[in-house]
């Protein structure tokens, strides 16, 4: 999953960014960990915690949860 996400969703990654209020700038935010609560993206050396709204304890609701947060931050 992690590795799908670094790979194909650049974008939406830095929707979430937008989405928490950091700005990420020239700097391609990589997915580091996911996990029930939510996922972290590295920005550099920069650390963000982007948390679901509700724990994500399959992976289908882990994907659901990202789409989510992706069409929030475009908005």
């Amino acid at each position: 999953m992690i590795a799908h996400m670094n790979a194909d969703h650049g974008d939406a990654m830095r929707d979430y960014c937008r989405l928490y209020g950091v700005d990420p700038g020239d700097t391609q935010p990589r997915m580091s960990a996911v996990d029930a609560d939510g996922a972290d993206l590295m920005l550099g050396k920069r650390l963000l915690r982007i948390r679901f709204d509700t724990p994500a304890t399959t992976s289908d609701a882990v994907r659901k949860a990202l789409v989510d947060l992706a069409r929030r931050g475009r908005t």
